[in-house]
């Protein structure tokens, strides 16, 4: 099976251009956490994380193929705790890939605790 196809080649000087001083680079580097690159993220759970302070955890942000629409990230939280509240304007998916944790970050009390494999979207409105 073939491996992804690019679309189109972009010429090297705007490539140079959209590293160089693209806002979005340039603010998930200054989130001072590793970025995770590729095109898929084999195992989240032994990707390298780093001290997240806007989240107030362990953390890394991972960029898909350079789409720059479709990024996540991997945050660690430890037991007992939480991450750093934060407002955003888009919609968010949590994955649980290990451990297991009560409804946060908006999700309604009638949901059940989040284990292994659990997946949730939070409300946008909070």
């Amino acid at each position: 099976m073939a491996g992804p196809q690019k679309e189109f080649e972009v010429h090297p000087y705007v490539q140079f251009m959209m590293d160089k001083y693209s806002p979005y680079k340039n603010w998930i580097k200054s989130e001072g956490v590793p970025i995770v690159g590729g095109e898929f993220v084999q195992d989240v759970r032994s990707e390298p994380l780093g001290y997240w302070q806007r989240k107030d955890c362990k953390g890394a942000i991972c960029t898909f193929s350079d789409q720059m629409v479709a990024d996540g990230y991997i945050c660690e939280i430890d037991p007992g705790k939480s991450s750093r509240p934060q407002r955003q304007l888009y919609e968010e998916i949590i994955t649980v890939a290990a451990g297991a944790e009560p409804p946060r970050c908006g999700m309604t009390a009638r949901r059940s605790a989040l284990s292994n494999g659990s997946a949730a979207a939070p409300s946008r409105f909070h």
